[in-house]
């Protein structure tokens, strides 16, 4: 019968760095990015409107406020993970619309629409 020279606590040790290793490798995916405008029903740009993005995991809110022509840039979202984002403005909210983490884009541009009547 054959015995291996290392203990078996040593090979269940070197299994879970080898393993863990490998695991940070996968979960490494590029960062995304999240562009696009808001704006009202006329398709006129929302100056100051509030766009947030939900990290779905961490129920992490990062927010950007737009600029004059109504543009809203993320940059460096996570790979891999889920969001779901949406607009504000005057306590006028957009539908909720979300980024998949099965989504292979690393660039996804959405403009988002706010019904203010």
């Amino acid at each position: 019968m054959f015995r291996c020279p290392i203990p078996r606590a040593a090979r269940l040790i070197a299994f879970a760095v080898i393993w863990s290793l490998g695991r940070g490798v996968r979960a490494q995916e590029p960062p995304r990015e999240l562009s696009g405008t808001v704006v009202d029903q006329q398709h006129e740009p929302l100056r100051g409107a509030v766009v947030q993005v939900r990290d779905d995991k961490t129920q992490q809110v990062m927010s950007f406020i737009t600029d004059k022509t109504g543009h809203y840039d993320f940059k460096r979202l996570l790979g891999g993970e889920d969001y779901d984002f949406w607009a504000t403005y005057r306590g006028h909210r957009s539908h909720k619309r979300h980024l998949g983490m099965f989504d292979s884009q690393t660039v996804t541009k959405v403009n988002l629409a706010i019904r203010l009547q």
